[in-house]
């Protein structure tokens, strides 16, 4: 398996294009702000799904120009879906933001413990809501894609709409019953293993 880590966008936001090495087939998880170099960096592979953690604005601005070069398999939240098909903002209050939003009408909806594989590539959906309420991360192999749930430093944040502190506390508490060596690719940030995240919360750093 091989992961090539994007840092896109004025917020930082990591894209991961994660490929089976033998076949360079796999998936695209969050296309953020830089369509131009996602699709540069996609361009030796065959992404055949695209996969997003959550639907703030910073994770799917490269969602539209990048589907529309492949038009793939959308993979989101059930709860988060009407983003994604109205091309609503989110969070809703920026009424200034000028960018494209993606609209996109043909999306699978996921709720959490769907299992499908890209060769040899065994992907889990894992519902982590708190940081939104349709929030997910994507176990593929030995690796987790956490969205903006849990970060190498910190938690999500959740005072913006659909968050909720107690939701994503039970959400990364479910996380960490996978095995400690899980690599953990955040939505932003440096790569974790869950062994050093139990080992800060049990040291009572969240952050």
């Amino acid at each position: 398996m091989k992961i090539i880590r994007l840092i896109t966008g004025d917020f930082k936001e990591n894209t991961y294009i994660v490929v089976d090495e033998k076949s360079k087939r796999g998936a695209l998880i969050d296309p953020g702000d830089d369509s131009d170099a996602i699709l540069s960096a996609m361009s030796p592979y065959e992404i055949v799904s695209i996969l997003l953690t959550h639907t703030h604005f910073d994770h799917i601005l490269g969602l539209t120009k990048v589907y529309e070069k492949n038009r793939v398999q959308v993979v989101v939240s059930e709860f988060e879906q009407n983003v994604i098909t109205e091309g609503k903002m989110n969070p809703p209050d920026l009424i200034h933001f000028s960018k494209a939003l993606p609209k996109i009408h043909t999306v699978l909806k996921v709720r959490g413990e769907e299992i499908f594989s890209i060769d040899n590539l065994n992907i889990r959906v894992i519902a982590t809501p708190g940081h939104t309420s349709g929030s997910l991360s994507f176990l593929i192999n030995d690796a987790l894609f956490s969205g903006d749930t849990l970060f190498a430093k910190s938690i999500g944040r959740t005072d913006l709409p659909t968050g909720n502190f107690d939701e994503i506390m039970n959400s990364i508490k479910r996380l960490f019953e996978l095995p400690g060596d899980t690599k953990v690719y955040p939505g932003h940030g440096d790569s974790t293993t869950i062994a050093k995240r139990v080992q800060d919360f049990q040291n009572g750093s969240l952050y």
